[in-house]
């Protein structure tokens, strides 16, 4: 009797500091804990038993009730984080992406860039940089103000998006008039045939200059990854292709 009043106790104790802590709280249970209080010192074995059988009863039906509660404040809690989550997810995504043409900025670019020229490397796979300069962009702006001129900007991005199809490809706007495209597992004999395909459909963007629609031309350089190139090296040898499309005349592509 003994040993079972001390058992007694320590789960009265217990349940006393789980009801203070506010997770069996309810009246019921502060009555069936005061009841086993008065069972123990009654020194009577049956009402001890009648006394604990109430009382587990009672925190049975208190804990399911909390349980279900805890588990109702866990859904809502989940929701509320994955709603975060696509904040945060949409915060990140515009703090990557151009505000006028709503491709990525340049920032994102070079960082995706040196996570392609590392796969590139340990994969050897083949990998594109493509570098597209919208031809005279000045003039458009001089002559036909900067609203016409972003115009243009958003209808080539547009142009970029359409042509570039896959997934895996990533588009940029590199800065001012100049797009920049890398294109992993393509080489050469893909990269020239959809370099020609953005100069063409450059020349058909149909963007509105007062009555008649203006023409707008690129000049695209691009270079293939070599297994002995950097980012840098990348960029440098596509850049100089570019060079060479706009001096010889605009409007053609050119490759390293």
């Amino acid at each position: 009797m003994t040993a079972f009043k001390g058992i007694i106790w320590e789960l009265v104790d217990g349940l006393r500091v789980l009801s203070q802590s506010g997770v069996a709280a309810e009246t019921t249970i502060q009555d069936s804990l005061r009841q086993l209080e008065r069972a123990v010192e009654s020194d009577s074995l049956d009402t001890v038993r009648a006394a604990l059988g109430r009382a587990v009863g009672d925190i049975n039906s208190a804990l399911r009730r909390r349980r279900a509660e805890l588990n109702g404040q866990l859904d809502r809690m989940s929701t509320r984080l994955e709603t975060l989550r696509e904040d945060l997810h949409s915060a990140r995504r515009a703090m990557e992406l151009d505000p006028l043409s709503q491709l990525y900025n340049r920032g994102a670019f070079d960082g995706a860039l040196k996570r392609y020229v590392d796969l590139a490397a340990l994969s050897g796979q083949p990998l594109t940089l493509m570098m597209i300069d919208l031809d005279h962009f000045k003039r458009i702006n001089d002559q036909y103000g900067h609203l016409c001129g972003d115009q243009v900007i958003i209808a080539a991005a547009r142009c970029l998006t359409r042509t570039f199809l896959r997934k895996n490809d990533l588009v940029a706007r590199y800065g001012g008039e100049e797009f920049a495209a890398i294109l992993p597992d393509t080489g050469t004999e893909h990269a020239l045939p959809l370099a020609e395909r953005v100069r063409a459909r450059m020349s058909e963007l149909g963007v509105a200059a007062g009555a008649l629609p203006l023409v707008v031309t690129c000049s695209i350089g691009f270079a293939v990854f070599r297994p002995e190139d950097t980012t840098d090296t990348l960029l440098a040898r596509a850049d100089a292709a570019l060079y060479r499309a706009k001096s010889a005349g605009r409007d053609r592509v050119e490759h390293d």
